[in-house]
């Protein structure tokens, strides 16, 4: 029996089985052709175990060159495979560049072992109804052997997920999966790995030491450092995070609102990517010569991170980015704005508004003086808070009464930082505090001063660092005169 009578023995009982003649045909004629009523381009079809088309051993390719419309790449080998490892590969011209590994592993894995479910044509006369004239990509592999295989993929086949595919040296016409050829279609980009610096595992994940903002739009650094003291398990002064701002204005650090701040470049994403290698002029182009934004970080595993980013702008998506650089990586990069967080963060976002950073019960010795009050100096002393014994100059006091009143003055909430702003020389405090707590070997000097009708000016240690409204102010003025009637304290106040 002729070879294409069987074709059409072949043909007939497959629309039998899908219950649609019409349908049928045409998920298996080019995409050009579909609605014709030529059943020649099924020549055969495979009983359903699959054409082999390439069966070799993909560690045994030694380079692979892809032609394709986005002018393609070459792959080579750099480690061969052993008892425990699959071979290694790089991309030839980019070694210096994070990669996606599994993508680039398809490129010598997936054409030296394929098959395809249906011969589309025998001896086909015209390749271009199935994009083989002018392929979208031609793929050699060259195996250690010597041997080496060519093959072109063309178009989508009506076929779902299907599209059309050649072996040099054979003069057929085979429909394969998709998923198998996609990635020989690829931009050079698309290999290259969206994760900028790889988020280390919870056990390797290094203490940022500092970091230090420098931006256009302000004039001063934001510069933030671990804080020492936080290592101790014991201690428990401050906040939750681990870190002290120091620039502009020393304070305490917000715990959630600083991590993106502080922990934001492990892990961190790129939306797509500007240029590889750039030179002076893709530098130029992307804002980087003169950078909005630069960033320094230093970590304790003598990891230093040093990276630039553009001025804002929006992508195609409508998504606010910014060019981004890394020393080390010899790319332009384009990440969102929402995790870039760098060019945009406000220090009053990223800091903890609380002026004292002392738990009630490590407090040893709390002086206040100020306008209209008497001095006073509150004293505590215990291990912990079932032992806490309060004195107020040297008188002992319910403990629960001073506790009451502490948790109001720490409670002391700044509206903003007090940024650029110089201690008052021409006026006294309106009221001052020393702070000595088990783990200070220097007291701690908080002092309110007038700076316009609604708000006051704090100073911490002789330096202006927060803004606060005089209404609370007020309220504390009159807690501290409650210490020693007993009156139950003040906690709302006029803003």
């Amino acid at each position: 029996m002729k070879k294409q009578v069987k074709g059409i023995i072949a043909l007939g009982v497959t629309l039998a089985a899908l219950g649609g003649g019409l349908a049928a045909l045409k998920l298996t004629q080019p995409k050009d052709e579909v609605g014709s009523s030529d059943a020649s381009s099924v020549i055969e079809e495979s009983s359903g175990s699959g054409i082999e088309l390439i069966r070799k051993d993909p560690n045994t390719v030694n380079k692979v060159t892809v032609s394709n419309k986005e002018g393609g790449f070459t792959v080579e080998r750099t480690a061969k495979a052993t008892e425990e490892e699959s071979a290694v590969y790089a991309l030839s011209g980019y070694s210096d560049i994070p990669m996606d590994k599994f993508a680039l592993s398809t490129i010598p894995n997936n054409l030296s072992d394929i098959a395809s479910d249906s011969i589309v044509e025998d001896n086909p006369t015209d390749l271009a109804k199935y994009g083989l004239e002018n392929p979208s990509a031609t793929v050699e592999l060259f195996y250690d052997s010597g041997e080496v295989v060519k093959a072109y993929i063309g178009d989508a086949a009506p076929i779902p997920s299907e599209t059309y595919f050649m072996v040099e040296g054979d003069e057929r016409v085979f429909t394969v999966a998709s998923s198998k050829v996609l990635n020989y279609s690829n931009n050079v980009t698309d290999f290259f790995n969206r994760t900028i610096i790889a988020e280390p595992s919870e056990e390797e994940m290094p203490t940022v030491e500092s970091i230090r903002i420098k931006r256009e739009d302000i004039d001063y650094d934001i510069y933030i450092e671990y804080d020492e003291r936080t290592a101790d398990p014991d201690y428990q002064g401050g906040t939750a995070s681990s870190h002290l701002m120091l620039e502009p204005v020393k304070c305490y650090m917000g715990f959630e609102s600083a991590d993106n701040t502080i922990n934001g470049l492990f892990g961190l994403y790129c939306q797509d990517f500007y240029k590889a290698h750039p030179d002076e002029s893709d530098m130029a182009e992307a804002g980087l010569t003169e950078p909005f934004c630069t960033v320094e970080m230093v970590c304790d595993n003598g990891t230093t991170y040093k990276f630039s980013m553009s001025e804002a702008f929006t992508n195609d998506d409508d998504v606010k980015c910014h060019y981004f650089m890394i020393e080390g990586i010899d790319v332009i990069y384009i990440v969102s704005a929402e995790t870039a967080v760098w060019a945009t963060v406000n220090p009053i976002e990223i800091t903890s508004r609380s002026v004292f950073g002392s738990t009630v019960w490590d407090v040893r010795e709390l002086k206040i003086s100020g306008k209209d009050i008497a001095d006073k100096v509150l004293t505590g002393d215990g291990t912990s808070r079932e032992d806490y014994v309060a004195k107020n100059d040297g008188k002992d006091i319910d403990t629960e009464h001073f506790r009451k009143f502490y948790a109001f003055l720490i409670s002391t909430a700044a509206e903003e930082l007090a940024i650029g702003r110089t201690v008052p020389t021409d006026a006294e405090p309106i009221l001052s505090f020393s702070l000595l707590d088990k783990y200070m070997t220097e007291p701690v000097t908080v002092e309110f001063y007038e700076d316009s009708t609604y708000m006051s000016l704090i100073v911490v240690d002789g330096e202006c660092r927060y803004i606060c409204t005089k209404g609370y102010v007020e309220a504390l003025q009159e807690n501290i005169k409650r210490i020693d009637t007993g009156e139950d304290y003040i906690e709302k106040w006029k803003r």
